[in-house]
């Protein structure tokens, strides 16, 4: 299943906060959709993650694969966010991953996820740092 190791290799990169490591798995065009930050470019999305989060760690829980159309791949994940003040937060998220024919970068991403429950445990300077 190539397009799954493309998925680990962004959680790779999200966790060591590799930003050009995680670009490299998008195309130009590709739009990443979350409840809290609505639709962005993949720099603006991750530049707002990587100014929030000190550490990311993910575990995959479970992986549904997509039926139709180009490939598709949601990994169910439990997120831990070590955020700028030190303050963690647990997130269980679906990442929705679309990606080329080839399954060698990204298309899209949504990430779906309770942005009500997230967005408390946030400080208002890092919601309007994630743009909410």
């Amino acid at each position: 299943m190539r397009l799954y190791e493309l998925c680990r290799q962004y959680q790779r990169a999200i966790d060591a906060k590799d930003l050009s490591g995680v670009l490299a798995l998008f195309t130009e065009d590709a739009l990443i959709t979350t409840p809290l930050s609505g639709q962005l470019p993949p720099l603006e999305y991750h530049r707002r993650l990587f100014a929030i989060a000190r550490q990311s760690i993910s575990r995959v829980l479970n992986v549904y694969e997509g039926t139709k159309g180009n490939p598709s791949l949601a990994l169910y994940l439990q997120h831990t966010l070590v955020l700028t003040n030190g303050k963690t937060i647990e997130i269980r998220a679906m990442n929705v991953y679309d990606a080329t024919p080839g399954e060698d970068r990204f298309t899209s991403m949504n990430i779906l996820f309770d942005g009500a429950a997230v967005s408390r445990r946030l400080t208002p300077e890092q919601l309007d740092c994630i743009g909410v």
